[in-house]
């Protein structure tokens, strides 16, 4: 018995060691000093604009707006007004962008209105599809940089998709900005830099168009951009990272709507983690370095979960250790932890100080690792699988 606990103590050790090292390789590499810019191309392929819109009057003609420059002959923009209760259909096609209206009571979701979309356009198919999300601004280039990068090498790219503060809530949110900073941009530039592939994380996406007849998008997942990323990867198509194509939007100004993006946010990843792991009982999936790279890449939890369980370990560690029952898993277990957050100190050093400040960082840490851990007990029980509309405007009650 003693020997099989120190062979479970020792396997989960060098786990969450391989885990963490690998994180932390992401992140310090993604710190590193930026290369010079590249230039958009002169001439890229003919694209299609994907935009699944649910409910998003507020958004819609302004994001059309945003991209019209950008647009080249031939160019398309396509809104998929996805089970809509508002005038999204009609501001969309106002702002003369075609309109496709889907109404499916059975099945509401961003995969749903993907693949309602992609076999709209395969009538007359485009050589690259890029995905806007209805409440994003792409900056200009991004599209170029995107559709370029998607047609030299027959891989789906991502671009730099972040999430700002709401002035209303802009010291508030300045912690969540960083951390949606380390988990969309340093994380996947340092993946990048390594030579390895990265997640879709669902906006300013860009697809050769024959990829995507290859997957399933016909599905109501709460993280299909993570789904189809791994999908995609086993075609041997894993995802390029493209920094310097950037899209942005806002975390919403108001409470519930923050709350409830971030619980369908999470679910999503806590439900795909569980099926992801199935994929390393199978020794295929080893046999291929890069998607097996992109699954433990995946596995990572959210950061405020990984570091309660970096934090749970250690103290655990350190009191089996001073009971004698282990000896050398407190000192990896420190070490992960101060790697870990050293890494954390490096980012917010080099890219995180214009998002939040150092004070306003550490006394919002606490507080924010409680609401997650509350949010992810809520969500093991509660929670949909539905598109709902995130309620942007502060002051205003969550839509359903």
């Amino acid at each position: 018995m003693g020997v099989i606990a120190g062979l479970m103590s020792s396997a989960v050790a060098i786990g969450i060691s391989v885990a963490n090292l690998y994180l932390v390789s992401q992140v310090v590499t993604g710190c590193l000093p930026a290369r010079r810019r590249p230039v958009p191309p002169a001439w890229r392929p003919r694209i299609s604009i994907l935009i699944p819109a649910h409910d998003e009057e507020e958004n819609i003609s302004r994001v059309i707006e945003s991209l019209k420059p950008q647009l080249r002959k031939a160019d398309r923009i396509l809104v998929v007004a996805d089970n809509c209760t508002d005038r999204t259909a009609t501001l969309a096609a106002d702002a003369n962008a075609e309109v496709l209206v889907r109404n499916d009571e059975f099945h509401k979701g961003k995969g749903y209105a993907l693949h309602a979309g992609v076999g709209h356009l395969a009538k007359d198919p485009p050589e690259i599809l890029v995905v806007i999300d209805a409440d994003c601004v792409a900056a200009p280039g991004a599209l170029d940089l995107l559709a370029g990068e998607a047609h030299r090498t027959e891989r789906p790219v991502q671009g730099r998709y972040l999430m700002l503060a709401s002035p209303e809530r802009a010291e508030e949110q300045g912690l969540a900005e960083f951390l949606f900073l380390v988990k969309n941009r340093i994380r996947p530039l340092g993946l990048h830099r390594l030579g390895l592939a990265c997640q879709l994380t669902g906006s300013g996406m860009a697809f050769p168009f024959s990829l995507l007849s290859q997957v399933d998008l016909f599905h109501g997942h709460l993280v299909e951009d993570l789904k189809l990323g791994i999908e995609l990867a086993r075609l041997d198509a894993p995802p390029l990272f493209c920094d310097d194509a950037i899209i942005t939007s806002e975390f919403p100004a108001s409470r519930t709507g923050e709350l409830s993006q971030r619980q369908r946010w999470e679910k999503g990843r806590l439900q795909i983690i569980s099926s992801l792991s199935l994929m390393l009982l199978h020794l295929g999936t080893y046999l291929r370095p890069r998607l097996f790279l992109l699954v433990l890449d995946a596995l990572i939890p959210p950061l405020a979960l990984w570091v309660t369980a970096l934090m749970t370990y250690a103290v655990g560690m350190v009191i089996l250790g001073v009971l004698g029952f282990v000896t050398w898993e407190p000192a990896v277990a420190g070490t992960n932890l101060i790697a870990f957050a050293t890494a954390i100190a490096i980012a917010w050093l080099t890219q995180g100080r214009r998002s939040v400040k150092f004070a306003a960082g550490m006394a919002s840490t606490p507080g924010m690792i409680c609401q997650r851990l509350k949010s992810y007990r809520f969500l093991t029980r509660h929670g949909t699988n539905e598109w709902i509309r995130t309620d942007r405007t502060a002051g205003k009650t969550e839509e359903t």
